[in-house]
């Protein structure tokens, strides 16, 4: 369930980054796509190593 939320929140945080670039909002836009990178990439690969995954079992074995 988590990670349809997470998947919710990036399409949501794409849709307003862009929108603020169309209307030339520049720092706002850029704020948003570092928010998007750090929520979308770095926690969402947190959560993929997490012990008991598929993903930590194959980086770190059994």
């Amino acid at each position: 369930m988590g990670i349809l939320i997470l998947s919710v929140v990036t399409v949501i945080s794409l849709i307003v980054g862009v929108r603020q670039a169309r209307r030339g909002r520049i720092t706002a836009h850029r704020w948003t796509m570092l928010s998007l990178f750090v929520f979308a990439l770095i926690v969402t690969g947190a959560f993929t190593l997490l012990p008991g995954r598929a993903m930590h079992m194959v980086i770190f074995g059994s």
